[in-house]
């Protein structure tokens, strides 16, 4: 059986088939240009002032010691970025370095644009005397302002702490004179300190080439701090019974600068100081 199709049906079928391609290309370019559209009109809106990190909403949980605001300051390396180009774990390390925190989680979020860290923090262990409090309108740092150290060296001002006259009351071990310079050291001090065999009450770091510490029996001169403190501890707890032997409170100082020869410096007589 033969089927014969005239020229204009065969014409009107190709102009519709034409027109189908047309539309589906024209519907494939504006389903394109409006999702070019929205990821572009996402992407700028992530820029305005609302999603800046300092200008999102963030909470602080698990803080029990620091304010929240001293954590939120902690993050203000953060402050211009935009909150989708914020790292957490950037975040995370920053706050391990700079604060009394052993651990941190960052969670953002972007709608609505909220951050939520959630701290463990290290308690303090020394609390810090300064050396030039005239600077304190100035600066915040150990030599202008009181404040706490962690046992990793960390330092920060009492005014970071939600209530600093209990730190302070909590505190057996004070130290003056202390800078960020000391950290390291003061990592391996404070652990000696822990295993010392007689009580130390403060740290004086005022001079680094003659480091001072307070103890049970009085003042000792230990020199530049370096390996040999654990034997001048040791030395120093060979002297526990002295008060039995001498009057300490005319004890000037203890030398231990050579732990295997200490001496004792007493403080000039009446008679010595007339001369």
């Amino acid at each position: 059986m033969n089927v014969y199709v005239s020229l204009p049906a065969v014409r009107d079928r190709r102009q519709q088939r034409r027109r189908q391609r047309q539309q589906l290309v024209l519907q494939n370019f504006w389903r394109l240009a409006l999702g070019c559209g929205l990821v572009w009109g996402l992407c700028w809106g992530l820029t305005l002032p609302r999603w800046r990190f300092d200008r999102v909403e963030v909470v602080v949980e698990g803080n029990r010691r620091l304010t929240a605001d001293t954590i939120r300051e902690r993050l203000a390396a953060a402050a211009e970025q935009s909150l989708w180009q914020v790292e957490p774990q950037n975040l995370e390390r920053a706050l391990a370095t700079t604060a009394p925190v052993a651990e941190a989680t960052v969670e953002r979020r972007l709608l609505p644009p909220r951050v939520t860290v959630t701290v463990r923090e290290r308690p303090p262990v020394a609390m810090t005397q300064p050396v030039s409090p005239e600077q304190a309108d100035t600066t915040q740092t150990p030599a202008a302002v009181p404040g706490f150290l962690d046992a990793t060296g960390i330092w920060m001002p009492q005014s970071s702490y939600t209530d600093p006259d209990r730190e302070r009351d909590a505190m057996a071990l004070s130290a003056i004179g202390y800078g960020e310079h000391y950290r390291q050291e003061w990592k391996k001090l404070y652990h000696q300190l822990q295993e010392s065999p007689i009580a130390v009450r403060s740290i004086d770091w005022r001079d680094p080439s003659n480091l001072i510490v307070h103890t049970e029996l009085g003042i000792a001169h230990c020199g530049p701090y370096g390996r040999r403190f654990p034997a001048q501890l040791i030395a120093l707890s060979r002297l526990r019974n002295l008060p039995e032997r001498v009057d300490v409170s005319q004890i000037s100082y203890i030398d231990l600068r050579d732990p295997d020869t200490p001496a004792i410096a007493f403080e000039p007589t009446a008679a010595e100081a007339t001369e």
